[in-house]
């Protein structure tokens, strides 16, 4: 059997498994020449040869069982999906070539396991000198850029908030490592052990921004609020600039250059990489100084003893776990003060060699609106107490900034503090801070 029975094979048993998928509306498609329609499509706007001919490159890769590579094509194409318009398909107002292809792509992560592709990749026998030239254009296409999808940052991120321990100094600590444990003791995976802290930490990630420009200006995506996509594209200085792509309500998306705040006041750039590690979740709060602010009598009982089994190596963790995961009162007040640990601050995504120098201090000491109503103007105050020297005497003055989303407008000026008279109120409250994020 040659690779082109395959995929005659494949897409039929796509059309089998299509008719029963609600999200495909279109049950009469005529399956023998729309998909090939679809991968034209995506050829005619100049995608990568290995997306438009995924198609042909499927049976190889299915019968190598390089499922790695089928999830990295799809993510690919995915996102290039997102780019631009797509044509309707013949007599039908709601579905198009676009949804066709994307309900291909859904069935293409299970093909491996359908009876009739399973049965049929026996009697396929590679070529090895076909099987070397595909792996050659893949490492080609891989190698000068990279696409994560929604589902694969929800993922990453919540991976990585799951183990942002604070443990250390003179405040209540937060040891979610060891909180993870008191909510599921047992340690069970998959979904049925579905825990109250696994929400919370996902609900942390639906909380996350990105910033990206648009227009020379600064705007921003909440994971929560659109299918978000991050395309790494390699530069002539072999990192990878970072583009933010989205689509809502399967309209076509849209493509933007990704930005990272800096520190340096409410500066942003256009974020290179040189790998997804790369990228960091900025508190804009820092976190160490939530944990001294705030009331958290549950974590503090949570805090204490977790300082105790470190200083005591007598005391068995697994017992101590087992025990208080029963004290239910402990669990939903913990739970109380974990929300109030996320309500307290803003997450978005930086660039992780200007996280590291931010560290665990403000960018500013306050952010302050000015009084005149009829503007919504504000200012970040990075110094509000500074002795300015020369020779006329010394001035007490703050230092601070306008605060604007327009891109490069980043003027630091300083005033007699004794003339500080434009200001009405600090902005604290996390909503208030969530209406200009992009200032910030």
């Amino acid at each position: 059997m040659d690779k082109l029975e395959i995929i005659e094979v494949i897409k039929n048993d796509f059309k089998e498994w299509a008719k029963t998928e609600k999200k495909f509306k279109n049950k009469d498609t005529n399956y023998a020449s729309s998909l090939p329609k679809a991968f034209e499509h995506l050829k005619k706007n100049e995608v990568s040869e290995v997306e438009y001919d995924f198609l042909k490159l499927l049976p190889i890769l299915l019968k190598n069982k390089q499922t790695k590579e089928i999830s990295l094509l799809i993510a690919c194409i995915r996102c290039s999906i997102c780019k631009f318009d797509w044509p309707k398909l013949k007599g039908d107002r709601k579905d198009s070539l676009k949804t066709f292809l994307v309900t291909f792509l859904e069935y293409v992560e299970n093909a491996s396991k359908r009876t009739a592709v399973k049965d049929t990749l026996e009697y396929f026998t590679l070529d090895p000198a076909e099987v070397q030239k595909v792996k050659s254009k893949l490492d080609t296409a891989f190698d000068n850029r990279m696409v994560f999808t929604h589902k694969e940052l929800c993922t990453r991120f919540m991976i990585r908030l799951r183990r942002q321990d604070r443990v250390s100094g003179d405040k209540i600590w937060l040891p979610l490592s060891f909180i993870a444990k008191l909510y599921n003791p047992q340690g069970r995976r998959g979904k049925g052990s579905q825990t109250v802290f696994t929400d919370w930490i996902y609900s942390l990630v639906n909380d996350v921004y990105v910033h990206y420009e648009k227009n020379d200006k600064v705007e921003s995506a909440k994971f929560s609020q659109q299918e978000l996509y991050l395309e790494f594209i390699k530069n002539e200085n072999k990192e990878f600039d970072v583009f933010v792509i989205l689509s809502k309500n399967g309209q076509k998306g849209n493509c933007y250059h990704a930005l990272t705040p800096t520190g340096k006041g409410n500066c942003k750039e256009q974020m290179t990489v040189k790998k997804i590690g790369d990228i960091a979740i900025d508190h804009v709060k820092p976190i160490d100084q939530t944990l001294r602010d705030l009331e958290l009598p549950f974590l503090e009982i949570v805090s204490d003893v977790f300082k105790a089994i470190q200083d005591d190596e007598n005391i068995n963790e697994k017992i101590l776990i087992k025990e208080l995961s029963n004290w239910n009162f402990l669990l939903a007040g913990l739970k109380k003060d974990l929300d109030k640990i996320q309500n307290d601050g803003l997450l978005r995504l930086m660039a992780s060699k200007y996280n590291s120098q931010k560290g665990n201090a403000n960018t500013f000491q306050e952010i302050a609106k000015i009084k005149d109503q009829r503007k919504k103007q504000y200012i970040g105050i990075i110094e509000g107490d500074v002795d300015i020297f020369d020779d006329y005497g010394n001035k007490n003055i703050i230092y601070y900034q306008m605060l604007t989303d327009v891109i490069g407008q980043n003027i630091f000026r300083v005033k007699d503090k004794s003339k500080l008279k434009f200001l009405s109120r600090n902005i604290k409250d996390k909503k208030d801070l969530i209406k200009i994020i992009d200032f910030i």
